[in-house]
């Protein structure tokens, strides 16, 4: 059994993958770029009004007011005909090209229509007022994303606005699931006594699919190793495998055996940590797999401590292990030797984040889990925490 630091250590060493593809950018939302990217056009392209107004020569407003002959209507996307001289103007729209001759926009509210073909300017402006003059944000072949950086809507804005329709991205890894127990029946099957509803996998596709990841169910699997190892098998079509249960002490746990005979390393096997100490991590060229525990609780321990982890490095996100700080609102009991995670939920006040334990009955209570936001970290050793104690938390609602 070894320490969580240590384990992360391992899992994160052997998550270097480099899956690259270039998508449209509407779909890369939150993907981190794989390449520079350089603009392929000066920002703006052109000479534009940012108001709906009137382009003029600006010295004949030196004073105000003043009529001027309305020569031409210049909508955005259009060509002017017309070049604006003295004593002349151009009605002109947001976004719209300045005219040749005008070097001054005065907005619509600050002028006066007299007719379609005169107007009355109330309102001296500034020179190259409401103008944006060509490349004034950036010039043709600028650096305007790095490699390695993540993109938000603005940023995809900031793409389209140069005309990229797809850009290369680190993307997810494909990854397949797999259930074990012969106890474990699908949602909406009878149940025989001793049998149960799969948590599990609709727990963990959920999780997945929230880090942009489509996971492909390989289905439920009984304590028959020749079935388990025909799966996994089926399993090396992906490059992430996940198994639920299995992976325990028991007679029927047979994951480690069956990854074994299917040519993976175990790196990994029993964790100091309450729940989930049965987590396995296996590796064999260019594939890992996840043995996660069979309770829900320690399924979902696992998750957030490796396989998210894991995948989020992949993806070239933050894969540390963020934990905030609180203060205690109740006195909780630990009662283990090891680095404990109990559901907890989040009671803020004033002047800081309460935590306050949620009562429970074990790794397989999910009701206890439904009514939680974070898991209490609770140090080994500590056999008592008392309340008004900084404390440290995980938080895993998404």
């Amino acid at each position: 059994m070894i320490t969580l630091e240590k384990a992360r250590r391992i899992v994160l060493k052997h998550a270097v993958f480099k899956i690259i593809k270039k998508l449209n950018i509407s779909d890369c939302f939150f993907k981190v770029l794989a390449q520079d990217v350089y603009s392929l056009k000066n920002s703006p392209s052109f000479d534009k009004s940012i108001m709906d107004g009137f382009a003029l020569v600006r010295s004949d407003i030196r004073k105000v007011p003043v009529e001027l002959k309305i020569v031409e209507s210049i909508f955005a996307g259009c060509v002017p005909r017309r070049k604006v001289v003295s004593g002349a103007c151009a009605a002109i729209a947001t976004g719209a090209l300045l005219p040749r001759g005008a070097d001054a926009v005065v907005k619509k509210e600050d002028s006066l229509s007299l007719d379609f073909k005169r107007v009355r300017i109330l309102k001296k402006i500034a020179p190259h007022a409401n103008i944006s003059f060509k490349a004034e944000n950036f010039k043709k072949g600028c650096l305007l994303l790095k490699k390695g950086t993540v993109l938000n809507t603005a940023r995809i804005a900031l793409l389209a606005s140069q005309g990229f329709k797809k850009i290369s991205v680190y993307t997810a890894p494909s990854v397949a699931l797999l259930a074990t127990g012969c106890e474990i029946k699908e949602a909406g099957s009878r149940l025989k006594q001793g049998q149960v509803w799969d948590v599990i996998t609709p727990m963990l596709m959920a999780a997945l699919r929230a880090l942009g990841i489509g996971p492909v169910y390989l289905g439920r699997v009984g304590d028959d190793e020749a079935l388990l190892y025909k799966k996994i098998k089926e399993g090396l079509k992906y490059d992430v495998l996940i198994t639920c249960g299995a992976v325990s002490v028991g007679t029927r746990d047979l994951i480690p055996s069956v990854l074994k005979k299917a040519h993976f390393s175990t790196l990994v096997h029993k964790v100091a940590i309450r729940p989930g100490k049965p987590f396995l991590f296996a590796v064999r060229p260019r594939h890992l797999a996840f043995g996660l525990p069979g309770n829900p609780l320690a399924s979902l321990v696992g998750f957030y401590l490796f396989v998210r982890p894991a995948l989020q490095k992949i993806l070239k996100a933050d894969s540390s292990l963020s934990l905030e700080e609180g203060i205690l609102r109740k006195g909780v009991y630990n009662n283990s030797q090891r680095l404990s995670f109990l559901p907890a939920r989040l009671a803020p006040a004033k002047d800081s984040v309460g935590v306050v334990p949620i009562k429970y009955s074990g790794s397989a209570d999910v009701w206890a889990a439904a009514k939680a936001d974070v898991f209490l970290v609770v140090p080994r050793n500590k056999t008592f925490l008392k309340r008004g104690q900084r404390i440290k938390y995980l938080k895993f609602s998404t």
